[in-house]
């Protein structure tokens, strides 16, 4: 249930806390709203980019290169191996997904209709993290249970080439003027891969939304 918006001033508060740079300046925007409940700005925050010292969200490319941890199949134990919608086995190793991601407390999703799930359950949603097996960057939950903020605006490219000379190295994405900013990895509602993006307005909250906090390495 958390913005974009949200979670960048969760990742300034972040770097107070520990004594670091805040990596976003918010000065001169014109904002709304109250922290955590409906609050967004008129313009974009300054990113002080990638040598700043404090925390910050992961660009799109930082996220899935953090995701793959070196590998280039559909999701890091191997290709996919889908036996129904609901159903993907080798995911369910590493990943809350729409298969396994049932729950008991309160305030979870009825998905008692979802057909043929890897586990049966009538209310799904997220989970506490670390239960899943970790990537070979010992990252855990790099897909499914939420999806996570990226710094970036969406574009259909996904950084292609620059000036038509080779891969982009380190890209921030699409300049300002895009309307929707890229999330990834999927959620407990669906079952997802490293390569696919999905992009949604910073001002937009469902229970499916989280982010990840980054640090450039000193």
């Amino acid at each position: 249930n958390i913005t974009w918006w949200d979670a960048v001033l969760y990742c300034n508060e972040l770097s107070k806390k520990a004594g670091l740079e805040e990596c976003y300046d918010l000065g001169g925007l014109s904002c709304s709203g109250e922290e955590g409940n409906g609050y967004q700005c008129n313009g974009e925050p300054m990113f002080k980019g990638l040598d700043c010292k404090g925390y910050r969200l992961p660009t799109e490319a930082e996220w899935e290169y953090a995701a793959r941890a070196g590998t280039t199949t559909a999701i890091y134990t191997g290709e996919i191996d889908i036996q129904s919608e609901y159903n993907v086995p080798n995911l369910g190793m590493i990943a809350w997904y729409g298969g396994n991601s049932g729950v008991v407390y309160e305030g979870g999703w009825d998905c008692s209709a979802w057909p043929d799930k890897e586990q049966q359950a009538t209310w799904c949603g997220p989970h506490p993290i670390g239960q899943k097996w970790s990537n070979d960057y010992g990252l855990s939950d790099m897909l499914g249970n939420v999806w996570e903020w990226t710094w970036d605006w969406h574009g259909n490219t996904y950084y292609g080439t620059l000036d038509g000379e080779g891969l982009a190295v380190d890209p921030l994405g699409p300049a300002k003027g895009a309307d929707h900013r890229v999330v990834r990895g999927g959620s407990w509602g669906f079952w997802w891969r490293a390569a696919m993006r999905y992009w949604v307005a910073p001002a937009h909250r469902t229970p499916d939304l989280g982010l990840r906090p980054a640090r450039s390495i000193p």
